[in-house]
């Protein structure tokens, strides 16, 4: 287990990889933008970004309104 920051909140994270914890987080893959200590990961490459311990990710949605 690693201790990540993901959205501002520390959580504990099994994941070893973005696109793991996406699915470990049960988050929709539609349209997300990650960061992942500021630096912008390109969906490709999610299987390939390994996480560390206190890796700040960010991950992004957009918001329909008006």
């Amino acid at each position: 287990m690693s201790s990540i920051v993901l959205n501002d909140k520390v959580i504990q994270s099994a994941a070893k990889t973005v696109d793991e914890l996406v699915d470990e987080q049960k988050i929709n893959r539609m349209f997300l933008a990650i960061m992942v200590n500021n630096k912008i990961i390109a969906k490709s490459d999610w299987d390939k970004t390994a996480l560390c311990d206190n890796d700040k990710i960010d991950i992004y949605s957009p918001v329909g309104g008006g």
